[in-house]
């Protein structure tokens, strides 16, 4: 189902969201970096979550999203979809030190407008469980570990601060009050 899109100040999208438990699944990252408790899902729920934040990420107004969060639908948990894949309970695990300069939108900001330039590392390594529904409706998870490189990186990071109730124009601002 296609859900409203909240918008920055919204105190949802500016707060760290809580880890995902699924049902029957054992993974160690199910604790936020801040130490939130996992909120528990069955194969039902996440997926409800999961085909209301790929139809609204296929639908916003200005053209298909490359990534969406669940909190900007507002939904606190650590779940996303990033280059056509969904994320739960992502940590990123490694960064290069190498950072680059891109500017970015959000769909939770000013009409997406690509007017926030924002440190991003060039090349990430992230872990995650990756879900996914046979035909007959039969949930499969698998831990993934991927490294992504350039845009891909930039767009899995983008997510990442989502879920971590940080947005792009937050990182910018930061920034200029620190002088750099």
């Amino acid at each position: 189902m296609i859900r409203e899109i909240l918008k920055y100040p919204d105190n949802i999208l500016c707060e760290p969201s809580a880890p995902v438990m699924i049902e029957g699944c054992e993974y160690a990252n199910t604790t936020s970096p801040d130490g939130m408790v996992a909120v528990p899902m069955n194969s039902k729920e996440l997926k409800s979550l999961v085909d209301d934040i790929t139809d609204t990420a296929m639908n916003v107004p200005w053209g298909r999203a490359v990534g969406f969060a669940a909190p900007q639908i507002g939904r606190p948990l650590r779940v996303f979809l990033a280059l056509g894949e969904i994320y739960v309970n992502p940590v990123i695990t490694w960064v290069s030190p190498k950072i680059v300069r891109q500017k970015e939108g959000c769909y939770s900001l000013d009409n997406n407008k690509l007017d926030y330039e924002t440190p991003r590392h060039h090349s990430i390594e992230i872990a995650y469980q990756a879900v996914r529904w046979t035909p007959q409706g039969e949930m499969i998870v698998q831990t993934k570990r991927k490294r992504f490189h350039r845009f891909d990186a930039q767009v899995i990071q983008h997510e990442y601060d989502h879920i971590n109730g940080i947005a792009c124009c937050q990182e910018r601002e930061e920034e200029v009050e620190a002088g750099e």
